[in-house]
């Protein structure tokens, strides 16, 4: 004998209210036990059919549990907590590599050797110093040289400057006659 409920769609079996949506599940699983043959039938996914006979004959409860007021504000609370504790974590470790910077800064202290001035046989000391307390340095450069040797030096030390740092420079470029 046919079921009365064979024929329905899954939007009808649906609208049906709940005591005959079991009535129908139960005559459907009679014919196919398994919910993925019902799924197929019904024309439907799968995962609809399960959630459905969960709901309604096996008396589980499916989708997510509504959270009340309390646990919102809760759930609130802890990602707010776990935030903060990021950026603590992130600014203490930003902390620590600038204390590892400024304690092998201490150890750097250079003067580089002089070079010998070509045209005038003199030495001129070029001197870097870094000074840890104030996390500074200042560059002194006193040499004559051409165009394509100053560019390389400027460059050089152009490079080595901080994007987010402040510096106070004065320079002084002096063309000069060779004699």
């Amino acid at each position: 004998m046919p079921s009365v409920y064979e024929s329905y769609t899954y939007d009808q079996l649906k609208e049906l209210p709940d005591d005959q949506k079991i009535t129908a599940l139960k005559e459907l699983k009679t014919i196919y036990p398994d919910n993925k043959d019902l799924a197929k039938h019904l024309d439907t996914a799968h995962i609809a059919i399960s959630n459905m006979v969960g709901k309604y004959l096996e008396g589980k409860s499916v989708g997510r549990k509504k959270m009340t007021e309390e646990e919102k504000a809760q759930a609130k609370e802890q990602r707010k907590l776990k935030k903060q504790a990021e950026e603590a974590k992130a600014q203490q470790q930003i902390q620590q590599e600038q204390q590892e910077e400024v304690q092998s800064e201490d150890k750097v202290v250079t003067t580089l050797p002089e070079i010998k001035n070509e045209e005038s046989n003199t030495t001129t000391p070029i001197t870097q110093s870094i000074q840890p307390k104030t996390n500074s340095f200042s560059i002194k450069l006193e040499k004559n040289l051409t165009g394509e040797e100053a560019t390389a030096r400027l460059n050089g030390i152009a490079n080595s400057l901080l994007k987010d740092n402040t510096y106070k420079i004065s320079l002084v470029i002096e063309e000069v006659e060779e004699a």
